[in-house]
């Protein structure tokens, strides 16, 4: 329209990181491309996740993807590459590399000292919420406990001699409810009750586009209900 500059958006380019391998190399005959959300200086990162299929396949929410794709050795979550087909899954805003990396190192069963060397214990709290949400994408359900072992290492590893503020204890209270992880919740709940101004909330961290009803009932937030180990210490 005459009189109107339209803004260009900014340019978008792909930086590929160091692929990563979870299986050992026989069993491995499936890439995972795992496009990341855009940074602010216009930056998608692409990571190759080596796996195996046959344990991908176990998965209900990677099977479908697998079969559909063109080529069942390779798939790509988390946006368009320029690829033919039905070889597309994710949407354009992208994919979390350390919670789907978490979820898919659980898949593969990985051991606590292999996902200590790949830094799952040491990844952001944005990082934990998709973790939790790529575990109940694909198994309602399912995180509280598939993921309970791991996040008592991560908090113990991140968070447990780091000091607080807002937005981390925000973060971290749905996380520490879900876990039952009585001390951790108890910390985070005490520090929002004494340095925040009006009602205490939970909130996701920034960047999180997951599902929605990842978040804690009113009254297990203010006390009503606790998580069973903190009632069992109170009493």
């Amino acid at each position: 329209m005459p009189g109107l500059t339209h803004r260009k958006a900014p340019a978008i380019s792909l930086v590929q990181d160091q692929d990563i391998i979870l299986v050992e190399p026989e069993a491995c005959d499936l890439t995972i491309t795992i496009i990341g959300a855009v940074e602010e200086d216009g930056t998608k990162y692409v990571t190759d996740i080596h796996v195996s299929s046959k344990i991908c396949r176990t998965s209900r929410y990677l099977q479908p993807i697998i079969d559909l794709s063109d080529d069942p050795t390779e798939i790509t979550l988390g946006g368009e590459l320029k690829r033919s087909g039905s070889n597309k899954h994710g949407n354009d805003e992208g994919e979390n590399r350390e919670g789907l990396l978490v979820v898919l190192a659980h898949l593969h069963g990985l051991s606590e000292k292999r996902m200590e060397e790949l830094g799952l214990y040491k990844i952001s709290v944005l990082g934990v919420w998709y973790a939790i949400a790529y575990c109940e994408r694909d198994q309602h359900g399912s995180a509280s406990t598939t993921l309970k072992h791991w996040f008592a290492k991560w908090y113990a590893t991140s968070i447990e001699k780091v000091e607080l503020n807002i937005d981390s204890a925000r973060g971290l209270a749905f996380p520490c409810q879900l876990f039952d992880h009585a001390l951790a919740f108890a910390r985070v709940t005490k520090w929002l009750a004494y340095n925040h101004v009006g009602h205490v909330k939970e909130r996701p961290p920034k960047g999180f586009r997951g599902q929605r009803g990842l978040h804690l009932p009113p009254g297990e937030f203010v006390g009503e209900s606790l998580p069973a180990c903190a009632a069992s210490i109170l009493n």
